[in-house]
């Protein structure tokens, strides 16, 4: 029998989401000290790992995207601003209590579904499998997408959030996944 070959372990992770964000500013500052110490601090499990979601997810306090206006395919209305109230601080937060216990946070960002106006269903949680629009000179869907993830990148930057990985799932399995969760899955 060949040797057993083990993979190793980076760390424990945790879902950093607008939800949560919203649920962590509700409680006393005294509080929020002992769950960030609970979950990433060095004397509590130690969670190095943390996954967020770009633009809305299942875990939001309601549908939204970085760029709402259609045809804009430079994204010059793109904007994150949503997300400097509640999830921006809150990811701050972890990490700072993860840096004070001398480790490295990894943060992998998951994008739930693209702005509406570039799939082809046109809907935030799509009533069908759907995907992107095609490509083309006139239309360039799927490279104003691309555009979308790396604003989305840039936009952690100022706030001193990097990303580990960019964790971007074939289209059409995210609009399922997504109905699955919020109860509008056509049958």
């Amino acid at each position: 029998m060949p040797p057993l070959s083990l993979d190793s372990i980076r760390g424990g992770a945790g879902a950093l989401t607008e939800s949560s964000a919203s649920v962590f500013a509700k409680l006393s500052p005294a509080t929020q000290a002992d769950v960030l110490e609970m979950y990433f601090g060095k004397n509590g499990h130690g969670y190095t790992l943390a996954r967020t979601h770009i633009g809305s997810c299942d875990f939001a306090l309601s549908p939204y995207t970085y760029q709402k206006q259609s045809g804009d395919f430079n994204m010059t209305t793109f904007s994150m601003a949503r997300d400097k109230s509640l999830l921006i601080p809150f990811i701050q937060r972890v990490k700072a209590t993860i840096a004070a216990a001398n480790r490295t946070m990894r943060l992998v960002s998951s994008p739930w579904t693209p702005p509406p106006w570039l799939k082809t269903c046109g809907d935030q949680y799509c009533p069908l499998i759907c995907g992107l629009k095609d490509e083309t000179t006139e239309s360039p869907y799927r490279s104003a997408y691309a555009l979308y993830l790396s604003k989305c990148v840039g936009g952690w930057q100022p706030n001193r959030l990097f990303q580990s990985t960019l964790n971007v799932f074939r289209y059409y399995y995210l609009c399922v996944h997504t109905m699955v969760y919020v109860g509008v899955c056509a049958r």
